[in-house]
């Protein structure tokens, strides 16, 4: 039976322990003898063996069992005590390595420019982007981590022309709002110029078909009769207005001009139109 002073060099140096003697037959397992299975260091390999002691469930363990304790006890106690001078330091627990701090460190600078991206496309996309959906993964410090990202973006058309047109100067400003557009950002810009070229020749064919209407609505219904001189004389023949041909209408830098007529003064339907044009082109 081991005194007190014996238990307490045996909480405090677990290194000088005499190996355990073995237990007489019939002797109980003693609580100090269950405790040292659980902390002690195993026997050196050169040590002789001790009788493998009972657990504390009372199954003896076989040769095998045995060994597998053996190597979870040498492990626990490595983990428990602290190394010896000649051995390699190892991390604390929470701690990172030099590798695992480089890939935490690449991890936060990629998110930053995944989510800075992304909201570039937001910011500028306004009602016609949607919200930012990111690709993450978990970095060797626990934490989440955007490593990809997208934003969709509506580039179908608007009700009118014009409305199409200011729809898809935003939709291209969106798609390269950010300082390094992606390839896709680039093929969605090409796309919104393509319909943005698209509603400027619908507009310029509304525009025609509605001058059209309009001079056919001033020349009235054809049936007036006016004195058109042929030969500039006196006796020169008279000729309706009906049987003159309206002109072709023509868009000259945004005027309007019907033959060799031309209101220089007056403002011409194409005119902010054509100058439009010329701000996005």
């Amino acid at each position: 039976m081991m005194t007190p002073a014996v238990m307490q060099q045996l909480a405090t140096k677990p290194t000088a322990l005499p190996p355990s003697p073995v237990r007489p037959a019939g002797e109980p397992l003693s609580t100090i003898r269950q405790t040292d299975l659980r902390t002690q260091r195993a026997p050196a390999a050169d040590a002789p063996a001790a009788a493998a002691p009972e657990t504390p469930w009372s199954a003896p363990l076989s040769g095998e069992t045995a060994v597998t304790a053996q190597r979870l006890g040498q492990q626990t106690a490595a983990e428990e005590e602290p190394p010896a001078d000649d051995a390699a330091p190892r991390s604390m627990p929470g701690e990172l390595s030099p590798e695992q701090q480089a890939r935490v460190a690449e991890l936060k600078a990629r998110d930053a420019e995944v989510r800075t991206h992304e909201q570039a496309h937001k910011a500028v996309g306004g009602r016609y982007a949607g919200a930012p959906r990111y690709e993450t993964t978990r970095g060797p410090d626990g934490n989440t981590y955007a490593i990809g990202g997208e934003v969709a973006i509506d580039v179908s058309p608007a009700g009118t022309p014009d409305e199409t047109i200011d729809k898809m100067i935003q939709v291209k400003a969106a798609a390269l709002a950010p300082a390094e557009p992606s390839p896709q950002d680039r093929r969605v810009a090409a796309m919104a110029d393509a319909l943005r070229l698209q509603a400027m020749a619908e507009a310029r064919a509304q525009g025609a078909a509605e001058s059209d209407a309009a001079f056919a609505e001033s020349q009235g219904d054809g049936e007036e009769m006016a004195p058109f001189a042929l030969g500039g004389g006196a006796g020169a023949d008279v000729v309706p207005l009906a049987y003159r041909k309206p002109p072709i209408p023509i868009l000259l830098h945004g005027m309007a001009a019907y033959g060799a007529t031309l209101a220089m003064n007056a403002p011409s339907p194409y005119a902010q139109r054509a100058e439009r044009f010329d701000l996005v082109a």
